[in-house]
Order: structure tokens, then C-alpha cells, then sequence
């Protein structure tokens, strides 16, 4: 098989394109549904919605030739439109609340939210909490199709997303491990596609001729490497009985005790599963299902 390589203005234009936006949408999505399943507030159903949005829209935005602030600069206009609009959706808002006035709203709840962080008392409403993950996962959708599409750079959209996945995991129900299983599965056929690809790349502009099903072999190869590495994981010997790893984890404790009892005043009314906001809780482990 011989075929032209891409143009360098079109990276996006790789082998297998579709296939990279699939998982990443994948783990989009499965991000926005572990927060959902978190159960931390009603109301964060949306964030499926929007984290799609922001993903389809740096998609799109990866297939034309603006670069530089102007992309930015749209998807922050197109992301607040759209954020507002899905937030102002929710339970938080009051009955009989419409149009303009749910963004009022969500202002009044914004800005009596800045000013509890020159204060002590407890926050009153979840409102806030499901603005801010909302703006979260907008940019997540919005910089990672940007980071695969247009730079070619996976990683970038990696790690971001496993990190808050992370957090929600290690915070949440023990559940939640189901959401993590997927993530590494996608997270890996995402990279040894992307590295395929280059490989694909070159060999096209060198002439070299390889067989049409390569994109299968290589993602059935790399998804047996993903569920080997998750039971790895699964029953390798606990991290936390590691004496030097707790002796690291100790001077943290205490500085990671007051973040927790700043965030519990802040959002003092989110479901904590049975416990209690503001109680230091760097554990040992992190439970994967």
C-alpha cells in the first residue's frame, strides 16, 4: 500500500483520525458521567453536554486555519453561551426563574460566592460548584480535540483529563473504579494510535508498503496491553504499606487538612458520601472497583 502523506498544515488529516476522535470522546464522556455518578449535587447531568460541546467544537475549530488568540477568543465566547445556558437549566435555579434572569442568578451566586472567601461562613448553594466544573469541562473538551487534532500532541489531552478523573475517583464512592478502568483502556489505544499514525506518516512519504489492517493489529495489541496493565495494578502489593511512601505523604497532612477545611466551607452542601467535609483524608489507597 502506498498513499501521499499529509500536508504539515493538515496534521489532522492522519490515518485513523476518526479513530482518536472516538476514544477521546470516550473518555469525555465517561469523565462527565463519573462526576454525574459522584452524586456530589443534583444538577451535573449537564456536564455530558457541555464537555461534548467544547469537544466538537475544537474539532472543528482544529480543521481550520486560524491559530493563535482567536480561537481562544471564540471558544470562550461560544463556551460561556453555551455554559450559561445548560447551567441555568439546573435545579439550583429557582422555579420560575427564565431567560436573562437565570443569569442573574447564577451573577448573584457568583459574586456572593467570591465574597465567602474573605469571610467564614458556609456556603448556601451548589450553584457555583456546577458553574465551575461546567467551565472545567468545557476547556477539557474544548483543549483536548485541540491538543490531538491540531498539534498532534495526546498527552496533553491525557493527562488533564485522567487528573480530574483521578480526583473524582479518589474522593468518591468506591464505584466510581469502573469509570477509571475505562479511562486507561481508552488513554492507551489513544496513544499507541497516535504513535501508529506518525509511523503511518512517514512510511507513506518514504514509500515503504504496509498491510491495510495495521490500525487493527495495533489497537488489538494495545488493548491487551491496557487490561494487562489494570490487572497489574489490581494485584500488585498496596502502595500505602510502603513505609519511605508514608514518611513522603506526612509533611503533606497538614497543609492538605486546611485545603480541605477552606473547600468544605466553600461547599459546605455537597453530598459527601457519608463523610464529613473538612476531614483530612489522604488514605493509602485508591479503590478501582
Amino acid at each position: 500500500m502506498q498513499a501521499s502523506a499529509p500536508k504539515s498544515s493538515n496534521r489532522f488529516l492522519v490515518p485513523g483520525a476518526w479513530i482518536s476522535a472516538i476514544l477521546l470522546a470516550i473518555m469525555l464522556m465517561n469523565l462527565a458521567m463519573s462526576l454525574r455518578s459522584a452524586g456530589w449535587t443534583d444538577g451535573l447531568g449537564v456536564l455530558g453536554f457541555i464537555v461534548l460541546g467544547g469537544f466538537l467544537f475544537g474539532l472543528a475549530m482544529s480543521y481550520t486555519r486560524w491559530s493563535g488568540l482567536f480561537p481562544l477568543l471564540q471558544s470562550l465566547v461560544v463556551g460561556t453561551v453555551w455554559v450559561l445556558m445548560l447551567v441555568g437549566r439546573t435545579p439550583e435555579i429557582p422555579d420560575g426563574v427564565v431567560g436573562v434572569e437565570r443569569v442573574v442568578v447564577i451573577g448573584q451566586n457568583l459574586w456572593n460566592w467570591f465574597m465567602l472567601l474573605f469571610g467564614e461562613s458556609p456556603a448556601r448553594s451548589n450553584l457555583v460548584f456546577i458553574l465551575e466544573l461546567a467551565i472545567l469541562m468545557w476547556w477539557l473538551g474544548y483543549l483536548s480535540a485541540w491538543a490531538v487534532f491540531r498539534e498532534g500532541r495526546v498527552w496533553r489531552a491525557i493527562i488533564p483529563i485522567g487528573l480530574v478523573l483521578v480526583v473524582n475517583v479518589y474522593f468518591g464512592p468506591a464505584s466510581l473504579g469502573f469509570h477509571l478502568a475505562i479511562f486507561i483502556i481508552c488513554a492507551l489505544l489513544l496513544a499507541v494510535r497516535s504513535n501508529l499514525s506518525e509511523q503511518e506518516i512517514n512510511w507513506r512519504i518514504e514509500g515503504i508498503r504496509y498491510p491495510n489492517d495495521i490500525q487493527f493489529d495495533f489497537l488489538r495489541d494495545g488493548f491487551i496491553l491496557a487490561v494487562a496493565v489494570m490487572l497489574l495494578a489490581f494485584f500488585l502489593p498496596n502502595a500505602g504499606g510502603n513505609g519511605a511512601l508514608a514518611s513522603a505523604v506526612d509533611p503533606l497532612r497538614e497543609p492538605w487538612y486546611d485545603i480541605q477545611q477552606e473547600w468544605g466551607r466553600l461547599f459546605s452542601t455537597l453530598n459527601y458520601q457519608g463523610g464529613t467535609a473538612g476531614v483530612a483524608a489522604f488514605g493509602d489507597t485508591l479503590t478501582l472497583g
